[in-house]
């Protein structure tokens, strides 16, 4: 994926956000071994002993993170790689257990809204994910509720968005690669106001391709791939104080188009300075989008 960083433009945002915080953000560590060693990740029964993960990290204290809050309808999808809108409340009634009634009702609704936010012919929700801060409760997998995610990366390379296109459309793949195909995640809070854990967006005309380190996702039926993300002195990064249960976040991870608008934003969650001791545990659900436009019948 061909990332060219526009500092120029990306100056307008950064100049216009006068709160900005101190803080750690976590990084793919540099090193020779990503030249002849691809980063992995292991989702499959292994033998006892076996590493899951070749990843080496490291931390970059001092990093500066602008918040937004105010200033929200200056980020654009197509420009920055990520967006912010509001949602209606979360349903009361909201029960994951339930998987076909959670299918058909709201993610069902969620993809009707990209749709129309997006001016989509077709929107597919092909996976999504429960965040928490804590450990998942008894009675639990990790499976169905990870930890935040702290460390930089975007969630697919362009290889594997195709792989995923072809993996959930099976014969309608061809039809649908016609046109022009996104991979956009919906982030929201599933309790009222995130304090603890707030989720950080680096604008991605502000990252080099040579910040995007390929990475092996392997599960017991799929192979994936991501990038993770190497430190870069140009990035800026972002964040949305205090974002409330009736708010969202647009990410991008993939855009087939490749006219110079986002094809990717990395993203990672981070300790906010100012949380409070006993701030509530951050529970968020993110859906993973595909979008499709320009479809020819």
């Amino acid at each position: 994926m061909d990332f060219v960083p526009d500092m120029t433009s990306a100056s307008v945002e950064w100049d216009l956000c006068h709160e900005r915080i101190i803080t750690s953000l976590r990084f793919l560590a540099p090193s020779p071994r990503w030249l002849t060693e691809k980063p992995f990740c292991l989702s499959i029964p292994l033998p006892e002993g076996q590493p899951r993960s070749n990843t080496i990290t490291c931390t970059v204290p001092d990093s500066i993170v602008g918040n937004v809050r105010g200033m929200e309808s200056l980020f654009q999808l197509d420009k920055n790689g990520f967006e912010f809108s509001s949602l209606p409340p979360l349903p009361q009634d909201l029960n994951f257990e339930d998987h076909s009634a959670f299918e058909a009702g709201y993610l069902k609704d969620m993809a009707d809204f990209l749709k129309k936010k997006l001016n989509a012919d077709a929107v597919f929700v092909f996976d999504y994910t429960r965040r928490c801060s804590i450990p998942p409760p008894e009675g639990l997998s990790k499976s169905e509720v990870r930890l935040p995610g702290t460390i930089a990366h975007i969630d697919q390379t362009p290889m594997a968005a195709l792989g995923r296109a072809k993996l959930h459309l099976g014969e309608k793949y061809e039809k649908y690669l016609k046109g022009r195909m996104q991979l956009i995640n919906i982030w929201r809070p599933l309790i009222d106001i995130i304090e603890e854990s707030p989720l950080a967006f680096c604008d991605s005309r502000t990252v080099s391709s040579a910040d995007l380190v390929a990475a092996d996702l392997v599960y017991p039926h799929h192979i994936g791939e991501k990038y993770d993300v190497l430190w870069g002195e140009d990035q800026k990064w972002y964040y949305l104080d205090k974002m409330r249960s009736d708010e969202c976040v647009l990410i991008k991870m993939f855009d087939s188009e490749m006219d110079g608008r986002a094809r990717g934003c990395p993203h990672q969650s981070f300790r906010h300075p100012a949380t409070r001791a006993h701030a509530p545990p951050r529970e968020s659900l993110e859906l993973r989008c595909m979008v499709f436009h320009n479809q020819v019948e």
